[in-house]
């Protein structure tokens, strides 16, 4: 059977908003004073005592530190009175009154009364009150509500105690009811502070619902209070409707126990009306009530079809502006279009006829028969609304009225004139925003659910609701994944969509907007997003215009995104002609330092948030660790008379230095701007509180008792608001520079938020049995519940720092590991290839799979993000599950103090990191560039044709292929491509777009596909800079492939260059017998690679004869190029010797260890094809060269004839790598994703952990 769920109101007599006819009394003269008007707050209002309507006051109290002249202060809204020679004194409480005789008759003559209002009264139903000063600044202006409003206490509404504000003389916003709560005491505190904390009874009821009577469905209960336990207290339950529903509970607390358990076996509900919500209140005396709801459902009730059976499913209350042919058919007023609708959520039909609102709107159905499931809708126009949704829907009338466009309380009743439903929308608190106005009705998630609350509401996602039938929900297919704000030129704004669908989407014609007017940038025709792809758009796309110097050719479509406001974007789905579909996703953000990316996370599910490296185009990173942490949130202290006294916020400086916070603000469920020059010592921790205790000492004494602390520990305050006991956002922002345009704004950027909650998963403990929510780990991201535990307060008292030497984050990709570290590397001890010394260094880092064996590949530090990564060399990894292992010793990875790894981290040093991940199979093709070696003022010949090489695998049917390569501008300048001779006529290359440093964007296309084999593309025109730092390495990455538009699934497999000349493998910048000895070492294993370059792939550096292994023939070609002798292999060496890499040591063994990386900048590029031979750098004469040859042989001849008898691949299980210094650049399709994450990229799976070594 169908049931209804009623909320039950409190009967109270009608307010009656009482008018006086008093004459001003002028009660007291005193000396008039200058001083700060905006010093005096308003402290207290009691506007409904229970006892007599003229005992009503409004209290102000001066919190400067001089008097304040009163005179001429008058009312502007609310009541009636102006002030005569009244003052305050500094520190002075006054009340205005209603009647100033009774109100000293009740309260004594102690207090300081400024005046008696001379006409009107305080509204009991809430009202605005407003006072100006003399001069006609405002000194108040808020509106107050009453116990039907909600948030507002009920205790001060006629049951006997006053509003008073949490946080006096804070200048809070007196229009929220956060900042108001319950006076301690009966008939308040005029004229005094209200600091008295009462304990305080809480109530936890375990079932939602109790069929009365019968007793089915029990509800335990468990009764709490706070305080002193000395005596025993007797409780009582009583429902929030003593005439209708019966509880007959009554619980004990004896001497010392806090708690009690019960049980509501049986109610009476006396009425039959199917079921109500109704609030079970708890009393005591000497305690603050508490309550909770429950759903009494009546046994013998057999409701009305329209109680049980209809509910309103969708309103349409703002729509969307007419279009040209709407208003040309003369429906130009949006409001025309405005419906109800209507579902029968039974299983029988039933008559609508007599069924009527009787608040909101009016309308009384007519006779019509609602089938199990139909839907029909109520219209404001019913010709405008034909016009926009044509003959489908089914109208059931026309209503008179509107509804409200800021939100109303809407009561539908039956025939009988019962209620069927009454719940009030709203366009703020939380309710859907695009709604109101956005192009989107309001649409009811669950039809039996609550509909007061906000989250049982959504925005539709079809453009302009679906009135008739049941809307589709959220669009998940396709998400704006990541986007780059804050750019200064070459760089441009980016913005990254994500298919999170197994299957291509046609995406052409789609709309990306960052305002209400949806019609600004359309995806180009032809746009496929393949299965798990990614697309990036910037500003050459959506701002074309904008980015000339012309600003009167900009194109009003154009836009580009606010780095110092925050922005929001909307992707909609778009038809013919640009016909708005459906809402496909929508996003709102903050601020963002330059540089710096908003994304998902989880990626392509969760919120934006700050990322720890932009990742366009590809798997998103995690997101940052912030440097300063929201650390514990005491929100709910199941105290009150003073309930935020004791609820606090504690923030850490999670690093090594202190911070100032001078501009910080915490925002959204409460509001503090920390001051100037507020220093956070390194590790350190600060508790924000909701008063002031620079000058409230009583409330700083009550709270330092309250947990235990002395004054060591900082507290500051006030904060605004409150935190709310069922959950809200805090979020905790950094201050940026002032935009350039905006001299005197501040851009705030989101450094920590969390969004907690008092249901699970969040932990419950935290709510209300005094237990505070605590973070687990300051590393952890604060939005996920896991990250948070429920024990007992601790303000200002954190846990010391974990400053041991750990990894902080991790990913595995389709070809490469990284690993972010807590504190820089020392390189001088961490080894992944040995060469000459003895004994022979064990290889630091290992990446094995459990099938295909040891990985090769190349290992890069990157000092500015702290990142280790190991990159494989020759092509992606092969699917299947990898082991990566970190030895921790004293000669392995440590930091520059010496300190070991803490592999498994836990604080102890010593142990091994050991990671696993899982590379699945996919179907996919793969754009690549060999690795390769030169130096600088060499250009890069690694084709027969010429130039750098990009090749795709298999060019089966490809015909247009798009992608970016990202590279270091510091060590390689790409300047110029063309096609490669390997591709039929009738293949075309777009003009390099080159204007970002270290970006080049390749775009060609043919008129027929490809045949089906592996086929080089395109030849690029590089050299590299003759400031490049010698030795350094870099990776060149491929971003954003797009196959056929997105049609075929395309990959990039990174390439690692190194700044050094090919064969050159001693690292001195020229080549002689040592060079040719070293590879010949290496070829028969007596070597695993050189010291010079001990962490890179010997093949990379020492593959003369380019067939990817190390043999004699390679040491014999260095050997003829150090001696003269013509050598096509090896480029000949530039004019002037390269320069040593800084801080060149003594010994070249260990060169790498002494030499710093570079940390890479735009600087300006350099275009050098210069070439010699080698003889300016090898000056022997004949007779030199041949002694040299002779002594050549001597060293190395047994070890080229032993090469060239045995098998010269390298030895099993020592890894090679390649790398990336490119802190900005991640290949699109060389996906990273979090070790510990379950699914990365197409062809990632499983996730990293610690294990034991």
């Amino acid at each position: 059977m169908g049931r209804v769920v009623k909320k039950i109101q409190n009967q109270r007599e009608p307010r009656i908003r009482r008018r006086r006819g008093l004459a001003i009394e002028s009660l007291e003269g005193r000396q008039m004073l200058a001083a700060d008007f905006s010093d005096v707050h308003v402290t207290e209002l009691h506007y409904n005592p229970v006892d007599d309507g003229d005992l009503e006051f409004l209290e102000l109290r001066n919190f400067g530190a001089t008097a304040v002249d009163l005179t001429g202060w008058n009312f502007t809204a609310g009541v009636t009175l102006t002030l005569d020679g009244a003052t305050l004194d500094a520190g002075e409480y006054g009340v205005i009154v209603a009647d100033a005789a009774k109100f000293t008759a009740f309260y004594g003559a102690g207090i300081h009364i400024l005046g008696q209002i001379t006409m009107g009264g305080l509204s009991n139903g809430g009202e605005q009150l407003a006072m100006q000063t003399a001069t006609g600044q405002v000194v108040f202006d808020f509106t107050y509500g009453d116990s039907s409003t909600p948030g507002w206490p009920a205790e001060a509404d006629g049951v006997g105690n006053s509003l008073v504000v949490v946080n006096p003389g804070a200048g809070d916003d007196l229009n929220l009811a956060a900042s108001w709560r319950a006076s301690s005491a009966v008939h308040g505190t005029p004229g005094a502070d209200d600091n008295a904390v009462i304990p305080q009874l809480s109530l936890a009821l375990s079932r939602a619902a109790i069929v009365e009577s019968t007793g089915l469905g029990a509800a335990e209960g468990t009764v709490s209070r706070s305080g002193p336990t000395n005596q025993a207290v007797t409780v009582t339950l009583l429902s929030d409707d003593l005439t209708e529903v019966v509880v007959p509970v009554m619980v004990t607390l004896g001497v010392n126990q806090t708690s009690a358990t019960f049980s509501i076996a049986t109610v009476d509900d006396s009425i039959l009306d199917g079921s109500e919500n109704v609030t079970i209140s708890v009393s005591a005396a000497g305690h603050l009530p508490s309550d909770a709801t429950i759903e009494v459902l009546d046994d013998e009730f057999v409701g009305t079809p329209a109680q049980e059976q209809l509910r309103i499913t969708e309103l349409n209350y703002l729509p969307y502006p007419p279009s040209d042919a709407e208003i040309a058919a003369g429906h130009s007023d949006a409001n025309a279009f405005e419906f109800v609708e209507f579902t029968n959520i039974g299983d029988t039909s039933f008559n609508l006829q007599g069924s009527h609102f009787d608040d909101g709107i009016v309308f009384t159905f007519g006779s019509y028969m609602l089938a199990p499931g139909a839907r029909v809708v109520i219209v404001a126009n019913e010709a405008a609304f034909r016009a926009r949704y044509g003959p489908g829907p089914t109208i059931v009338g026309v209503y008179t009225g509107a509804l409200n466009d800021s939100g109303e309380q809407l009561r539908l009743r039956d025939p009988n004139a019962e209620r069927v439903q009454t719940f009030t929308y709203d366009v703020n608190n939380g309710w859907p925003a695009r709604a109101a106005g956005g192009g989107s009705s309001l649409e009811a998630i669950d039809p039996r659910g609550n509909y007061d609350s906000a989250s049982n509401w959504r925005p539709s996602r079809e453009f302009g609701g679906t009135p008739g039938q049941a809307g589709a929900g959220p669009d998940d297919r396709v998400v704006i994944n990541e986007v780059l704000t804050h750019t200064d030129l070459p760089a441009t704004d980016s913005i990254e969509l994500f298919n999170t669908t197994s299957g291509p989407i046609d995406i052409s014609g789609w709309l990306l907007s960052d305002t209400a007017e949806y019609r600004k940038f359309a995806i180009p025709n032809g746009t496929v997003l393949a299965a798990q792809g990614y697309i990036v758009f910037d500003e050459h796309d959506f701002n074309a215009s904008g980015l000339d110097a012309d600003p009167n050719n900009d194109d009003p479509r154009d836009f580009r995104l606010s780095a110092a406001h925050g922005d929001r974007l909307t992707l909609v789905e778009a038809g013919v002609g640009e016909t708005l579909i459906g809402f496909v996703d929508a996003v709102e953000f903050d601020a963002t330092f330059n540089g710096d990316t908003l994304g998902r996370y989880p990626n392509g599910e969760g919120d934006l948030f700050p990322m720890q490296l932009p990742t366009l185009g590809a798997f998103n990173s995690e997101p940052w660790v912030p440097e300063v942490a929201i650390s514990e949130l005491h929100y709910n202290s199941a105290e009150t008379g003073g309930v935020s006294d004791l609820e606090f916020v504690e923030i850490q400086n999670t690093t090594a230095n202190p911070i100032f916070l001078t501009q910080w603000q915490l925002r959204d469920g409460v509001a503090f701007d920390f001051a100037d020059g507020t220093l956070l010592p390194a590790g350190a921790a600060l508790t924000v509180v909701s008063f002031d205790p620079s000058i409230d000492a009583a409330k700083l004494a009550a709270f330092r008792a309250a947990f235990g602390i002395d004054a060591s520990v900082p507290i500051v305050g006030p904060y605004s608001g409150s935190l709310d006991n069922g959950g809200e956002r805090i979020k905790l922002l950094k201050p940026d520079d002032p935009p350039t345009a905006e001299p005197t704004f501040t851009p705030h950027v989101l450094m920590d938020e969390v969004v907690y909650d008092d249901d699970a998963p969040w932990p419950v403990d935290a709510d209300g049995t005094g237990d505070s929510l605590t973070r687990i780990s300051r590393l952890s991201f604060a939005r996920f519940a896991s990250t948070w535990t429920a024990v007992p307060p601790t303000p200002g008292s954190v846990p010391p720092l974990d400053t041991s030497f750990h990894v902080i984050s991790s990913r595995a990709g389709s070809s490469s590991v990284e690993l972010r570290l807590l504190r820089e590397v020392d390189l001088t001890q961490l080894n992944l290839y040995d060469g000459l010394d003895a004994p022979a260094d064990v290889a630091d880092v290992t990446l094995i799979g459990a099938n295909s064996g040891p990985v090769s590949g190349s290992l890069v530090w990157d000092a500015q993000r702290r990142a280790l990564q190991f990159v494989k060399s020759g092509g992606p990894l092969a699917p299947d599950t990898y082991t990566l292992r970190i030895r921790s010793a004293a000669d392995s990875l440590q930091d520059l103090l010496g300190t070991p790894l803490d592999g498994d981290g836990n604080g102890a040093a010593g142990d091994d990191f050991v990671g696993e991940f899982v590379v699945a199979d996919r179907a996919t093709r793969w754009l690549s560039i060999d690795d390769f070696a030169r130096g600088p003022q060499q250009s890069v010949q690694q084709s027969v044709g010429g130039g750098l090489p990009v090749r795709i695998d298999d060019a089966q049917g490809v015909e247009r292929v798009e992608f970016e390569l990202r590279y270091d501008p510091q060590l390689l300048n790409i300047h110029g491509a063309r096609l490669s001779g390997d591709l039929p006529d009738g293949w075309f290359l777009k003009p390099l777009d080159l204007r970002t440093p270290g970006v080049v964007q390749i775009t060609m296309f043919g008129q027929f596909p490809l045949p089906a084999g592996p086929r080089e593309l395109v030849l690029l025109d590089a050299s590299v800079p003759i400031d490049a730092i010698y030795g350094a390495a870099h990776t060149l990455t491929f971003d954003d492939i797009q196959l056929n538009n997105g049609a075929i699934a395309g990959a990039g497999d990174a390439a690692v260059h190194v700044a050094a000349f090919l064969g050159d493998v001693s690292g001195n910048g020229d080549y002689s017998a040592l060079d040719a000895s070293l590879i010949a070492r290496t070829a028969v294993r007596l070597d695993t690679g050189f010291d010079f370059h001990d962490m890179l792939d010997p093949v990379l550096i020492g593959d003369t004869t380019g067939n990817g292994d190390l043999s004699a023939l390679d040491a014999s070609f260095v050997a003829r190029k150090a001696i003269g002798l013509p050598q096509p292999e090896i480029p000949d060496l530039p004019t002037a010797p390269a320069p040593p890499p800084r801080n060149w040591p003594s010994d070249s063994n260990d060169a790498l260890s002494a030499w710093s990386l570079p940390i890479f900048a735009a600087d300006p590029l350099v275009d050098s094809h210069a070439t010699t031979t080698g003889e300016a750098s090898n000056t022997n004469s004949p007779d030199d060269a041949e002694a040299q040859a002779q002594q050549f042989n001597v060293v190395v001849v047994d070890h080229l004839f032993a090469a060239f008898s045995r098998d010269a691949s390298r030895a099993p299980g020592q890894n090679q790598s390649k790398s990336d210094l490119d802190s900005s650049t991640t290949s699109g399709e060389d996906a990273f994703a979090d070790f510990d994450t379950t699914r990365i990229d197409p062809d990632i799976s499983g996730g990293f952990g610690f294990n034991s070594p």
